[in-house]
């Protein structure tokens, strides 16, 4: 397990709908929900399902939050 965190530290890659959830959070602070994290993925948010598996990454999630302000809002940073 260290192994993966240390190699998702290094290319700031976001491995699983939780972790997505924990960096996209919500104005008190709190991870968003599922709900509003599918409501986003139908918007555009840039992330891919593999199998069971979400991904994403840090970068390309900021930069489309400064390009959509629509959703800026949703997002806490």
């Amino acid at each position: 397990m260290k192994d993966k965190e240390k190699i998702s530290e290094k290319s700031k890659g976001l491995i699983g709908r939780e972790k997505i959830c924990c960096y996209l959070r919500d104005f008190a602070g709190r991870p968003i929900g599922k709900k509003l994290f599918y409501k986003l993925v139908d918007q555009g948010l840039p992330v891919e399902k593999r199998g069971y598996q979400w991904f994403g990454h840090m970068d390309q999630i900021d930069q489309w939050f400064l390009v959509n302000p629509n959703s800026q809002s949703l997002k806490n940073r």
